[in-house]
Formats: structure tokens, C-alpha cells, sequence
């Protein structure tokens, strides 16, 4: 019997299966709990994820809308981004800053703790985006003011979209950050004012009147009555016009056309006039005084071209920058400013002057924001990453236009060519010096007649593909320069 109980104890035969029953209960509960942790943890990144994505949303509502968006409108969104079993529980903005927070829940279903009654398990997530400026942001805004402008209402246009960007962000410099803009109007030549007549870095000749004046005295006669009147009467006339075909012309690189007018009948009325025929005249001296001689010259401010490569070169270096004498040109360009009311008068201001010269309105855009002479109103170095979370000093220049260049450099001078190319790679060199100065350049084309060589021209000038724009109408071009308002305006997570 001792034998039988030893020989039982000492064989091993079904000790597997046996520790297995005892120990399969306790595998089971091991890996149901690291299937609840792990769920629990990718629901928790996912959630946070997709909140984040809200916390942006709202945001980018804000700066469109003017207004944060409700809870309905951010739960819609995260349910098209996280298949509807999360909750909004708040959606809200700092008052004191730029500041969204959005605050979301979910629950998930756990394996084991659903065996001892937990039957959903709650998950909280909290997301910060901030809207604004890290930093220093300077901008300027090279805008197009030719005689083109007139077509299909495009300058008021321009005015329109060019205030919705400068309080964009200048509603943003009023909560604190460091913004400041520069407006640079060009067409055939760029206005610098002509209070910098005595700058350094101008070469202006002396304005001279040499004009000599005179009394010069003739005899007139003017009639004082009339001794005998007749009376003309012309009968009733019908007039036939004939019908005129439609006709084009260019100005400015646009195509521009009337007509064409159907052919239509005039009637006209009798009409009946007294004339006289034996007036009484009185003669009298009448004198005045004449210029006889000499001339003026006069300096409105309008600079031309230094030669080349310096026409394309941000740097003062002693090149001098040419004041041309009696001609005028578009408005004053405005230097950085971190006024608001400033900025919004300039652009208020313009008018349509004259044909198309590109790579001027690029340059002095570019002067505008570096620190060295000409213009030394803005920072140090710029910094074109405009990726980067925190931008130390960011500086945009933004231009626009509806047309072709028509206008070739000759030395100092800007004449009219019908070929472009020349002037074309000049805005080239003109957009690349900018972009080498640490600018981000965004360009944007205006109006339906902007040619395609034109629009690829400005697209190669962007500094990246997406800072490009095409507006073919008022509407689109205030949409561009939001979009443009948006890039610069970084929306960035806080939290």
C-alpha cells in the first residue's frame, strides 16, 4: 500500500494539465488587462489627437468667423475626424489673450473589469492652440496701382482685401504682439516722398524755376447790344446712325474693347434761335501777366533705376538712388508702422497711375524690410522657416498685380516695350534677392486677364508653391490676402 501511495506521488504524469487549470484563469486575467491597458491607452491617443485637431479647428473658425465656434459646430467636426463616440464638454477662448481650449471625453469598453460590473471607462482630454505671433512679424505689401486698376472695379478691390489684412493682424498687435507693415504702391516707378530729397542714399538735382513774366496788354472787342435781331428755325430731323463693329485695343498689357453699337434712328425736334445781325460792340484793352521765357523743374518724389546689378540689390553700398525730375508717379510708399489707422489711410489713398514695372515694386517691398539704409525701420535678420513654432523674426513681403510688365529699365530711366522678357527676368532676380534676405515672398495675381506667363513668372517668384495665389475677382483677392493673413498668424498647439 506504502508502495502504491509513493509510486502515485513520485509520477508526474498530467502535472502539465493540471498546473494549467490551475493557472489559466490567472493567464486570462493578464491578458485581458494588458488588452484593457493598451485599448485604453490608444483611445487615449487617438482622443488626444483628434482633440487637437478640434482645438486648431476652432481656431481657424475664429480667425474666418470673427467669433468661436459653439459646441454643436466643433462636435460636428470631431465627429467626422473620430467616428462620433466622443463628446465636446466645453469649447472656450481666453478673453485676455489668443488662447482656445477645447476639452473632450470618451469611453471605452475594458475585457476583464467588465466580469466585475465596470461596463465603460471614461476618458478626459484637454487640447490649447494659440493664435498669433511668436515673435517679431514685419510685413509689406507690394501692391500693383496702374492704370489697369480701373478695370472691372479692381482698385476698390484692392482696398477692400488690403484693410481686411492689415486688421487681421493688426488686431493682433493690439493683444500684445510685435506686428508692423510697410505699403509700397509701384507702377512705371515708385514714389520714396519727396521729404527724403536729402537722404544719404538719393541723388536728386536741385528743383529750379528760371521762368520770366510780363504784362502783355491787347485790344478786345465784346459786344454791348443789338440793333437788329433774325430769327433761324431749323425743321424736324430724322437721323439715321449705322451700326458700329466691336473694337480693341491694349493699354497696359490689357485687352480693352467697346462695342459693338446696332445701328439706331435720332429723331430731332424743330428748333427755332434769335440771331443778331447788327450788334453794337465796344472795344477795351485787357491785359495780363504771361510767362516769357525760362522753365521749371521739379522733384515729386518718383525714383528711377540704379544701374545694373545694383537694380536688383537690397544694399545701399554709395549706389544712390536716381530722383527723376518732373514726372509724376503712383503714391508715396509708407514705411514700417505699427499703426493701424496709418496703414489703413495709406491704402485708402490709392490711385491708378501709369504702366506696369514689376521688379521695383519687389525691391522697394524688399527695403522696406531690412534694417540697412535705405529704409532702416525694421529689425535684424529675417528668418525664412516658416515652419518653425516660434518665429524670432519672421518678415513677409507680399505682392500683387493684374498685369504684365510693359516697362523695360533704360539706365535711370523706365520706358514701354512690348517684350517682356527682360523685365520678366529681372522680377526673377528681384524676387530671389528678396527671398535671399530671409523674406518669405507670397505673390498673388488679380483679375481675369492676367497672362499665364505672368501667373507662372509669380509663381516661381513664391517662396514655396502653396504662398502663391491667383484672384480672378474682388472676392477672391480679400479670400488670398485672409489666407496670406492666416499663414502669418501661426496657429500653433500650447497644449
Amino acid at each position: 500500500m506504502f508502495r502504491s501511495l509513493k509510486r502515485l506521488i513520485d509520477d508526474r504524469r498530467g502535472n502539465f494539465a493540471m498546473i494549467t487549470a490551475i493557472a489559466f484563469p490567472m493567464i486570462f486575467a493578464g491578458v485581458a488587462l494588458s488588452v484593457d491597458v493598451s485599448n485604453a491607452l490608444r483611445l487615449q491617443s487617438e482622443l488626444q489627437n483628434a482633440n487637437d485637431t478640434a482645438v486648431l479647428y476652432a481656431a481657424r473658425h475664429f480667425q474666418v468667423e470673427k467669433q468661436v465656434p459653439t459646441k454643436q459646430e466643433v462636435q460636428r467636426f470631431l465627429d467626422a475626424n473620430f467616428g462620433g463616440n466622443a463628446t465636446v464638454m466645453s469649447v472656450t477662448k481666453n478673453e485676455n489673450s489668443s488662447e482656445f481650449t477645447v476639452r473632450t471625453e470618451a469611453y471605452t469598453q475594458p475585457m476583464l473589469m467588465n466580469y466585475f460590473g465596470v461596463r465603460n471607462q471614461r476618458r478626459e482630454v484637454l487640447s490649447k492652440a494659440t493664435m498669433g505671433v511668436g515673435g517679431i512679424l514685419e510685413f509689406a505689401l507690394a501692391l500693383d496701382t496702374t492704370w489697369s486698376m480701373n478695370f472691372e472695379n479692381r482698385l476698390p478691390g484692392l482696398k477692400q482685401a488690403g484693410a481686411a489684412f492689415v486688421n487681421m493682424l493688426m488686431d493682433v498687435r493690439d493683444r500684445g504682439a510685435t506686428v508692423k507693415g510697410a505699403i509700397v504702391p509701384f507702377a512705371r516707378y515708385v514714389n520714396v516722398g519727396v521729404s527724403r530729397r536729402n537722404e544719404p542714399w538719393m541723388d536728386v538735382p536741385r528743383d529750379q524755376d528760371t521762368r520770366t513774366y510780363a504784362d502783355v496788354c491787347e485790344t478786345r472787342t465784346r459786344r454791348v447790344g443789338c440793333n437788329q435781331w433774325r430769327r433761324d428755325c431749323t425743321p424736324a430731323q430724322t437721323i439715321n446712325h449705322p451700326a458700329r463693329p466691336r473694337t480693341c485695343w491694349n493699354e497696359d498689357g490689357q485687352q480693352v474693347c467697346s462695342g459693338p453699337t446696332p445701328a439706331w434712328t435720332e429723331n430731332r425736334p424743330a428748333r427755332c434761335n434769335d440771331v443778331c445781325v447788327q450788334p453794337v460792340n465796344q472795344q477795351y484793352q485787357h491785359c495780363q501777366r504771361r510767362q516769357t521765357g525760362g522753365f521749371v523743374t521739379k522733384w515729386n518724389g518718383c525714383v528711377g533705376s540704379r544701374d545694373y546689378p545694383f537694380n536688383v540689390r537690397d544694399e545701399f553700398n554709395g549706389r544712390k538712388f536716381p530722383g527723376l525730375m518732373d514726372i509724376t508717379c503712383a503714391p508715396e510708399l509708407l514705411p514700417l508702422t505699427d499703426n493701424r489707422a496709418t496703414l489703413l489711410a495709406k491704402i485708402d489713398s490709392l490711385w491708378p497711375d501709369n504702366n506696369t514695372y514689376i521688379p521695383e515694386g519687389i525691391m522697394w517691398g524688399t527695403r522696406m524690410l531690412t534694417a540697412t539704409q535705405p529704409f532702416t525701420e525694421a529689425s535684424g535678420a529675417g528668418s525664412n522657416n516658416a515652419q518653425s513654432q516660434t518665429h524670432v523674426n519672421r518678415k513677409a513681403l507680399i505682392v500683387m498685380t493684374d498685369g504684365m510688365n510693359t516697362i523695360r529699365a533704360s539706365g535711370r530711366w523706365h520706358n514701354d516695350t512690348n517684350d517682356s522678357a527682360e523685365p520678366d527676368r529681372i522680377t526673377l532676380e528681384a524676387c530671389a534677392e528678396a527671398k535671399n534676405n530671409g523674406l518669405e515672398v507670397y505673390t498673388v495675381t488679380f483679375g481675369n486677364q492676367v497672362p499665364n506667363a505672368v501667373r507662372d513668372m509669380l509663381a516661381r517668384c513664391a517662396s514655396k508653391p502653396d504662398y502663391n495665389f491667383h484672384a480672378a475677382s474682388n472676392d477672391a483677392l480679400v479670400n488670398a490676402f485672409r489666407d496670406i493673413a492666416d499663414q502669418l498668424l501661426s496657429i500653433r498647439l500650447s497644449q
